[in-house]
């Protein structure tokens, strides 16, 4: 039976990896590669930290042991459950957190495994992603002077996210709101906060613009390096490998996918009758339900994905 194979040019993405590190690093930012969308290949990873990146986040803890042997530091680019505490020691060096239980448990799972596991304080800036409400200011405080006072668990910085979740958009207002808080979270604990991670590769678009918020000086970047584009104006970047197809479709000629048509039909972009129940998708009287559904709606049509078109990669060196 014919299987869809997805070709990468490993050779492009370790020069595009190379690229977006001096490309960041000449205006002071440090960038964290996010492998994720390549589901843990360990080639992709390595491409990557060839060219220069040596942090690598993945969001499932099985892909962060498959990539630790490209030797990257790693890291988990979510909050992790309980039932997972030992695993993310093992196998992340850093975490996204908020919980003080979870703090705690990693506190605890860290000293029995002889490691200092770091953590990304995760503050919430109003994109309703994981972390703490940013005006819960003593909430904050009291966190961040946590994670000082647990053995075996080091700050590695503090965070947030832009057009994630909630599409709110990465701005100069909203930059600069994050800087504040950290000035003042480091004044009133006299803890240093080293890395500022604003966010994910469409706060590249503040930086394009010329408008970035000095002192932001961390992300956490995939899309950048995978296509070459620049998410918020939706353009290609010359210094990138990228394609020169329609930047709506954000395809890039390091990727070749090679698969059998079965059906080929021009649709409208919507659907057309009385509508049923859909499954994954029960209307819940609260909100905070709401955002469980959304996440199921993605590990759908991610799973999806991987069935119909994943079952085979090539890699191309050239």
């Amino acid at each position: 039976m014919y299987m869809p194979v997805l070709e990468i040019n490993l050779r492009k993405l370790e020069e595009n990896a190379r690229t977006e590190k001096a490309l960041l690093a000449s205006s002071g930012i440090e960038v964290m590669a996010v492998n994720k969308v390549f589901d843990g290949c360990v080639e992709t990873a390595q491409a990557v930290f060839n060219g220069g990146i040596t942090v690598i986040a993945e969001s499932r803890t099985y892909n962060l042991k498959k990539i630790r042997e490209t030797g990257c530091t790693t890291c988990l680019l979510r909050s992790p459950c309980l039932s997972e505490i030992e695993d993310v020691v093992r196998y992340a060096d850093i975490s996204l957190n908020s919980e003080p239980v979870v703090l705690r448990a990693l506190s605890h799972e860290a000293q029995r495994q002889g490691k200092t596991h770091q953590v990304l304080l995760m503050v919430d800036m109003g994109d309703l992603r994981e972390g703490i409400w940013f005006s819960e200011y003593q909430r904050i405080l009291e966190t961040i002077t946590l994670i000082a006072d647990l053995p075996a668990l080091e700050l590695y910085g503090l965070g947030t996210n832009f057009n994630c979740y909630g599409t709110v958009l990465p701005t100069v207002k909203n930059g600069e709101d994050f800087l504040a808080l950290a000035a003042r979270l480091e004044a009133d604990s006299g803890i240093p906060v080293r890395r500022l991670s604003a966010g994910n590769c469409t706060s590249y678009h503040l930086l394009d613009k010329g408008i970035w918020p000095h002192g932001l000086n961390h992300l956490r970047i995939g899309g950048l390096h995978e296509f070459g584009i620049e998410y918020v104006d939706m353009k290609y970047l010359n210094e990138f490998h990228h394609s020169s197809k329609p930047v709506d479709k954000a395809c890039s000629d390091m990727y070749i996918l090679e698969a059998e048509i079965i059906e080929l039909n021009s649709k409208r972009p919507y659907r057309l009758g009385n509508w049923a129940s859909m499954p994954f998708c029960k209307v819940k009287p609260l909100s905070i339900m709401a955002r469980a559904d959304a996440h199921c709606w993605r590990l759908g049509a991610r799973m999806c994905r991987r069935i119909t078109v994943c079952r085979a990669m090539t890699l191309s060196l050239s």
